[in-house]
């Protein structure tokens, strides 16, 4: 080992419930220490009193309920949306959105409006057990949560018997650990696993905080037909129905509508939907990336906030900023000194329709570009420009020509996981491999596991990649030919059985 809310409110929500939550626990390897998780936003349950999971779970909240009064108002919020009356649009949206999201607010000066939290950790059970959680209010000041990560790691390392922990942080979970290393050091990490991590930022963030919202109708259609159809029954038979509809013109049709209702309800949407929610949480601007960041701040305080005290808040964004965010690099390669260190950066997928980077290669959430502490990437669905392909080591060069890995932090120990979306778990026997591993392992050290990899849905694998997966036509015809016998199958089921139930 080395040294040591309108149209677009409900669109943002319907994003947060569908993709909230961070990738599943990773396969648990042989390890002589205790491996720690760290998850991402949204991940961990909050409560109406933090510590007691016996009172109101304010999150999760019950998807069922949002989705069915989301379809109840549909037929309104049509008609709305149709004859442009964006105000009743913009009601009858935050009336949808507000009851799961209201309970979660922070207030002025950036912290819980009563007694809610996530719920108390567990050392004892953790040590014993060799992994765990750490349980954390993934809305608070990092730097608060990364003092109750070192307490955590402490008593861990107390009850286990050890002196080190190993780390497997994801998303939101990077900027926890990183505000830990920065305050308390690296001495008790033998070995970190960043997945898709936060810590430089997600470009949509950046934008929501500037104010700039808009739809894209071919980032729209990007999105779903890379992240979200995925996610639908028959995806191939829904890919190709909204591919035809694209063509037809009705995807830009709704973006345009989208859009004039944006036009029209920015203001309000921000103000009475994003702000309370979002912009009083301090842990959403430590993933404002930091091109961002005096725009960002400029137009929530000095526009939106105008004459509003919001001072205690500002200055949690600071201290954040003065102390971990300018220090992130310098962190980071000082715990590549004394710690294993390991990358991973999941890609292949646009990003959220609802602001102009939604053109960024990325997860579906987190940029490529950020994700990998660094890769020179192209737009989602192109390839880097000739002066790049042609003056870089083709070792670096991802075969779909759209990652240049050299650039990166540390470029032999970042790992490139395509197909594989932000919150979906199907690395767990890359991070057990890397985790088994005493000593620091490079993207050379597994042959199963080069630099590039492809997520391989039929083996639920994970391959080296070889080139662009794009289906062809016969395999589109193929998959719709699968789809159709499942639809078939799913409908005719329940027909035959109810036709043998009733003979019988």
């Amino acid at each position: 080992m080395k040294k040591r809310k309108s149209f677009c409110s409900l669109l943002l929500a319907a994003v947060l419930l569908l993709l909230s939550g961070s990738a599943a626990a990773a396969a648990k390897p042989v390890q002589k220490v205790p491996l720690i998780y760290i998850h991402g936003f949204f991940s961990d349950s909050i409560y109406e009193t933090r510590g007691d999971v016996e009172s109101k779970k304010l999150w999760p909240p019950d998807k069922s309920l949002f989705l069915n009064d989301l379809k109840n108002a549909a037929p309104e919020l049509l008609k709305d949306l149709t004859l442009q009356r964006w105000d009743e649009l913009l009601d009858r949206s935050l009336a949808i959105a507000n009851p799961v999201f209201s309970p979660l607010y922070y207030d002025e000066s950036g912290t819980p409006k009563d007694e809610s939290g996530a719920e108390a950790n567990d050392p004892a059970a953790i040590a014993a057990q060799g992994e765990g959680s750490f349980r954390y209010d993934w809305r608070a000041d990092p730097l608060e949560t990364a003092e109750s990560l070192n307490r955590f790691i402490a008593s861990v390392c107390e009850a286990a018997g050890t002196t080190q922990v190993d780390v497997y942080a994801h998303s939101f979970g990077g900027i926890v650990l990183l505000s830990y290393l920065t305050v308390y050091g690296n001495e008790r990490i033998r070995a970190v696993v960043f997945d898709s991590v936060a810590i430089y930022g997600e470009s949509f963030n950046g934008e929501l905080m500037t104010g700039q919202v808009t739809l894209d109708a071919h980032g729209l259609y990007n999105y779903y037909n890379s992240v979200l159809a995925s996610m639908l029954p028959y995806h191939a038979i829904a890919s190709e129905l909204f591919g035809a509809a694209e063509r037809l013109g009705l995807i830009d049709l709704l973006s345009r509508l989208g859009n004039e209702a944006i036009r029209h309800l920015k203001t309000r949407i921000i103000r009475e939907f994003l702000l309370p929610l979002y912009c009083n949480w301090p842990s959403v601007w430590a993933m404002v990336p930091d091109e961002y960041l005096d725009a960002a701040m400029h137009y929530v305080f000095d526009e939106l906030y105008a004459g509003q005290d919001h001072t205690a808040l500002q200055q949690k964004i600071q201290t954040y900023n003065t102390q971990v965010r300018v220090h992130k690099a310098e962190t980071l390669r000082a715990l590549n000194q004394t710690a294993n260190v390991y990358v991973l950066s999941r890609t292949g997928f646009a990003s959220i329709p609802l602001t102009p980077s939604c053109g960024n290669l990325s997860d579906g959430i987190v940029d490529t570009k950020y994700s990998s502490f660094g890769a020179t990437t192209s737009d989602y669905g192109e390839t880097l420009p000739d002066s790049v392909l042609e003056n870089t080591n083709p070792a670096y060069l991802s075969p779909e020509k759209d990652i240049d890995a050299s650039t990166c932090l540390f470029p032999e120990q970042t790992w490139f996981l395509r197909n594989t979306r932000h919150t979906l778990s199907n690395d767990e026997a890359l991070i057990a491999a890397l985790l088994n591993e005493q000593t620091q392992a490079t993207v050379n050290t597994f042959a199963a596991f080069p630099r590039f990899l492809i997520y391989d849905d039929s083996t639920e694998t994970l391959l080296p990649d070889s080139g662009s997966q794009t289906p062809g036509l016969l395999q589109r015809i193929r998959l719709l030919v699968a789809d159709f016998k499942r639809l078939l199958s799913d409908v005719l089921q329940p027909l035959t059985s109810r036709f043998f139930k009733n003979a019988g």
